[in-house]
């Protein structure tokens, strides 16, 4: 029986991308190109470059002299003939020389990749113990596109407005900026899904339809960052609906959720968060392992300050920053230039995440059947996630992974939560 449910939720998994793709682009007013898929650069060994031959063997010199020309001609033969592991590192010895980075070493195309994700509680770990657990977090799916494109745009410009009044995202230096556009729903639930009443001290029921624009600037002094602006609509009936449709139609449960109507900004309420992310790479010369340390913080619908860590563990050829695993983010992988490498590795990651305000539980501007007061929220959580990244074929990569969450409130139905979730995505390179 549940591996017929499974098979369900791959078949439903497999035609949703076509609908959310077909409403972005809707979203965007634009017909969406798909690229090629280009054969890769030659590729130079390190010892190539340090050649008399090639331009960087004078660039890479700290005491030596070089003009402007050399500098550039250096980072044309970096971006060209470089391996995706070591262009990182050539670029981090030659900003510790005279040439400046000042432009994008890799330059951003139109169209880059497409990725989406489905979260949901039948993909973690209770399942696998035959234990229903649809609650808390119950239900994520988003679809993202990649590319120059989504730099323009109203919402893309509003992004840029805020990140421009906190001085982000500057040039100088930079090896690679990459842009998203973005549409998902996520669904939240407390423990008694047949209850049609409200129920006090348990999780409300709340649901958020959301469109995103996102930014990544990644440098050659190791560090990235990432922005991202959501505008969304808490109360619909969206994420009911879904939830329905996969209990009663899917079967991957035998309780119908019959207390939508107790949800957050029931009949719809306009809802923003702005987030940044700053990511810093631990500099190591292995292929089979890295760790990257963030600090994030989030203003908006959820607004909390985070920090934590990101170890890959396996065949790594991907930058670090192309790899997105923060428990419930949108869009597990990055696309950009510098990521389609023939990845094969586990990962593990932690935030400590300290919440000021979560409208999810204690409401926006509405009053709600249940919400939660500020003395009845966990001010300080824990997130944790494992899983395994997986690079299939012509830019195809696959991810699996498994997410904790500790308990988020004070009383008789506090809990913590395991979920699972499926990422896609296909970089165009």
């Amino acid at each position: 029986m549940r591996l017929f449910q499974w098979f369900k939720l791959i078949i439903f998994s497999t035609f949703l991308p076509t609908l959310l793709s077909t409403v972005l682009s809707a979203v965007l007013s634009t017909s969406i190109a798909f690229a090629d898929d280009e054969p890769p650069p030659s590729t130079w060994s390190i010892e190539r470059f340090s050649e008399d031959a090639s331009a960087c063997s004078r660039a890479f010199q700290p005491d030596s002299v070089v003009t402007e020309r050399v500098c550039r001609k250096c980072l044309s033969e970096i971006a060209d003939h470089a391996s995706r592991f070591d262009r990182p590192h050539l670029l981090a010895s030659m900003a510790k020389t005279q040439c400046e980075i000042k432009t994008q070493v890799f330059p951003e195309a139109e169209y880059t990749g497409k990725s989406w994700y489905i979260d949901n509680d039948v993909l973690g770990v209770d399942n696998w113990i035959d234990k229903n657990d649809d609650r808390n977090y119950t239900m994520g799916i988003a679809y993202a596109r990649n590319g120059k494109r989504y730099s323009r745009g109203r919402m893309a410009n509003s992004r840029a407005w805020i990140d421009d009044l906190f001085s982000l995202h500057a040039l100088n230096g930079a090896v690679e900026q990459f842009h998203s556009a973005e549409i998902g729903v996520t669904a939240f639930t407390p423990g008694m899904l047949e209850e049609v009443s409200p129920i006090l001290g348990d999780r409300p029921y709340a649901g958020l339809v959301y469109y995103a624009s996102g930014k990544t600037t990644a440098y050659a002094k190791g560090y990235t960052d990432k922005t991202k602006l959501i505008i969304g609509i808490l109360g619909l009936n969206i994420a009911r609906s879904g939830q329905r449709f996969m209990h009663n139609e899917l079967e991957f449960s035998n309780q119908d959720p019959l207390g939508w109507h107790n949800q957050i900004s029931r009949g719809g309420e306009i809802t923003a968060l702005y987030s940044w992310e700053r990511i810093n790479k631990y500099e190591t010369s292995s292929k089979v392992w890295d760790i990257a340390f963030s600090r994030a913080v989030n203003i908006g619908y959820y607004t909390d300050v985070s920090a934590g860590f990101d170890l890959r563990l396996g065949r790594i050829v991907s930058p670090y920053y192309s790899h997105i695993a923060n428990p419930l983010s949108s869009v597990n992988h990055g696309v950009c230039y510098n990521c389609d490498g023939n990845d094969n590795f586990f990962f593990l990651n932690y935030r400590l995440r300290i919440v000021g305000y979560n409208v999810m539980l204690q409401g926006q501007v509405r009053d709600n059947p249940v919400e939660f007061s500020d003395s009845e929220v966990t001010r300080v959580l824990h997130e944790a996630g494992i899983g395994w990244t997986k690079k299939l074929c012509k830019g195809w990569q696959f991810t699996y992974a498994l997410s904790y969450k500790s308990k988020e409130f004070k009383s008789d139905f506090e809990r913590e939560h395991w979920f699972g979730g499926l990422y896609f995505s296909k970089n165009f390179k």
